[in-house]
Formats: structure tokens, sequence, C-alpha cells
């Protein structure tokens, strides 16, 4: 028999079963725990990217509507502007004047579906209101509309804001006369 180097391990039996090496052992066991952490590290690092991209996305889609509903309400307000300026600058406005103005504030924009004008006044001015009405649009009068749909004449009030012009009229012929004071609806 030939000596070699001296066994170690325990003797199980007749056989010597040799003794585990902790640190062949604590190798994989800490590579695999390495390997472990930069995948989870690395995931999270990525998912981190990920949603502060979708983030970023997400603040810039919202400027971007934010700015696109400014800008329709800044355009209305100023196509509002401009038809009490054409209002203050006129002597007298005709149905044809108003209908001329208001199409082509209204041509290519979709988010105003109608233009109108709305005066305001006192109760003793509404015979005279209704006259002048009259004199363009034959039938014209102040109603409102009763609960069963019916439109009947408006009864008194101390002001009243009826819709006298109105464009396209096509679409909102109902409206003309309305009063926009309280729930009656006139027409």
């Amino acid at each position: 028999m030939v000596a070699g180097p001296p066994q170690s391990g325990r003797a199980i039996g007749s056989e010597i079963v040799p003794r585990e090496r902790p640190l062949a052992v604590l190798i994989p066991i800490v590579a695999f725990v390495l390997v472990m952490s930069m995948t989870v590290f690395a995931a999270s690092y990525v998912r981190s990217l990920e949603e502060r991209s979708h983030q970023a996305a997400f603040e810039s889609a919202s400027r971007d509507r934010t700015a696109a509903v400014r800008n329709g309400f800044e355009t209305s307000q100023a196509i509002v502007e401009s038809i009490g300026s054409f209002f203050d600058a006129s002597t007298e406005v005709r149905d044809e004047h108003f209908d001329v103005l208001a199409r082509s504030l209204l041509q290519g924009r979709t988010s105003l579906s109608g233009l109108s004008w709305v005066p305001r006044f006192k109760a003793e001015n509404r015979e005279r209101h209704e006259a002048e009405a009259q004199e363009r649009r034959p039938g014209y009068r102040i109603t409102e509309r009763q609960r069963q749909g019916e439109m009947v004449r408006r009864g008194s009030a101390d002001e009243y804001f009826p819709v006298r012009y109105i464009v396209p009229l096509e679409t909102n012929e109902a409206a003309v006369a309305a009063s926009t004071l309280g729930r009656t609806r006139c027409g």
C-alpha cells in the first residue's frame, strides 16, 4: 500500500467519507446571493427608469392637453370679446351682419357650436325690444317653456336676457328669444 496524504473525514462503516470543506460550499452560496442581489437591484433600477419615463410621458401629455384646453378657452374668449367690440362699434346690428361675423368666427372651430347675442334690458323696455325684433323677424316674442314643453309668452320680470341673435340659426332656432333668466327657456 502506498502512503498518501492523510485522509480526513469520518468513518462510516469501513469507508472514510471526506469532510465537506466549508469554503467550497460557502463560495457558491455567496455567489448565488450576490447574483440574486444584483438581479433584484438591476430589475428595480430598470423599473425605476421605466416609471420615470412613463411619468415624464404622462406629464408631457398632460401639459400638451392643458395647453390645448387653455388655448381653446382663450380663443373662445377672444371670439366673445370681438363680438362685444362689434356691437360697441356698431350703431345698428342687423341679423345678416351678426350672421356674417359669427359664421366667420366659427369657421374651423369645433370647440364652439354656436354664437349668440343675449342683451339685458329692464321690464319697461320689453315692448320696444319685441317691436324692434318683430321688424326683422315677424312673430318674435319673448317666451318661456312650460313644464310640458309648450312655449308661452314669458311672464313679467324685472329684467330680461333673451337670445337676440344666434348662429347657426338652423341648429339653434328654438333658442331665439330664449330667456336665460332663471330656469325658463324661451323661443
